[in-house]
């Protein structure tokens, strides 16, 4: 392992603040000068923002101009509840109050930087205090050591950290190809949704329910998996952080049961409307109150297939959209979810679409388990790089 020399950040780049011109002065804004805030830190290279400022905004404000090469970093946001966003400007810009711009000494390259304090991001976050809004103290981050390789090796490290996440982006590519591949092969066989003939769903359903309130109490280290809002994704039941329950012997246990087969549906909150089929893995479950079960007719409607259906924008969720207009909480009842209008499609018809969902949902999956691991691959090379041992 070799060791480098290391230096607080604070002493290798100059730390610049952000500032906010006159709201009721027009004519400090629409211009040409990127005026970067949270809200545009959503990618790597900023060049750009959703809001400019004109010479004369910049001139008469607290904003200052820095230079392209700057890292960027969110100093106080709600982000800052779960994520650090780091960037680098790869134009000159403005920042707001904020942000911090470091602007980096001749001993240490912008990127390096940027990809060590995205590494810290763990600690970083511990230090964010919960007031009006979240944020941190500067002065940490000025004075968290960082190594300092020779320009040669950190240029090695950056390129080596640069492939490992070039390949995330890919595999992420990747899988969102192959979801609109499926909406397009849906198009392709059955056409929009008013080139059919249409029947409501109620019709073609044998059992609506949705699970009881209180159990918590119910909760175990193991026994039957209990299936929550938030585990249900769009066309996919999430495995991640489960929950498992010991069930009473009652009447709502046995109406709020799972079955494989059975189309699991959100009604209410921030969730709403994500749809997931039942496989035999998940068969036996029970639902929370904020979860639906649709059980179809199946000699009428395959199960994946009204899933599906039920999760393409401009199917299932755009009448769900429109159910919740001018609504000031969100829900589905019963009644709603009968009336969902879906396509007259023969079920063999169905069927071949199913086949080939599933086919196309293998490959993503697999796509999402070499993310996974490209992802644990380049967080233990950002681990070894700032420790001199990649």
């Amino acid at each position: 392992m070799t060791k480098w020399p290391e230096a607080p950040i604070g002493s290798i780049a100059k730390f610049v603040g952000g500032g906010t011109p006159k709201r009721d002065k027009g004519e400090y804004y629409g211009g040409s000068i990127p005026w970067v805030t949270p809200k545009d830190m959503k990618s790597w290279r900023i060049s750009d923002s959703q809001v400019k400022l004109t010479e004369s905004g910049l001139q008469n404000s607290p904003a200052k101009l820095v230079p392209a090469g700057s890292v960027l970093v969110v100093v106080r946001s709600g982000i800052l509840k779960h994520t650090v966003p780091v960037a680098i400007a790869s134009v000159p810009v403005a920042l707001n109050q904020d942000m911090k711009a470091l602007i980096c000494s001749e001993d240490i390259l912008p990127e390096y930087l940027a990809r060590f304090i995205k590494e810290r991001s763990d600690q970083i976050l511990t230090w964010v205090r919960a007031t009006t809004a979240d944020n941190f103290p500067i002065s940490d981050l000025q004075k968290l050591s960082i190594p300092i390789p020779p320009i040669e090796e950190q240029q090695r490290i950056v390129e080596t950290l640069r492939r490992a996440n070039e390949l995330q982006v890919k595999r992420q590519q990747t899988i969102g190809l192959l979801d609109d591949l499926t909406r397009s092969i849906f198009l392709d066989m059955f056409g929009s949704d008013n080139e059919r003939s249409r029947h409501p769903l109620g019709s073609r359903l044998n059992f609506v329910t949705s699970g009881g309130r209180g159990w918590a109490k119910y909760y175990a280290p193991s026994g039957s998996r209990f299936i929550r809002s938030l585990d249900v994704r769009m066309n996919e039941i999430s495995d991640r952080d489960a929950v498992y329950v010991k069930a009473p012997d009652n009447a709502e246990a046995r109406r709020t049961r799972v079955a494989a087969g059975d189309i699991l549906l959100t009604i209410t909150g921030s969730l709403i409307g994500r749809v997931a089929a039942v496989g035999k893995q998940h068969d036996g479950s029970y639902i929370s109150q904020h979860v639906a079960i649709l059980r179809a007719s199946l000699d009428e409607l395959d199960p994946h297939f009204l899933a599906f259906y039920l999760s393409l924008p401009f199917g299932g969720q755009r009448q769900i959209r429109q159910m919740q207009y001018g609504q000031t909480k969100p829900g589905l009842n019963f009644d709603q979810i009968r009336e969902f209008s879906i396509p007259d499609i023969p079920i063999g018809e169905q069927r071949k679409f199913v086949a080939i969902l599933q086919n196309i949902q293998e490959r993503s999956l697999q796509a999402q388990r070499q993310l996974i691991r490209i992802a644990e691959l380049g967080a233990s090379l950002e681990t070894y790089a700032f420790h001199g041992r990649l």
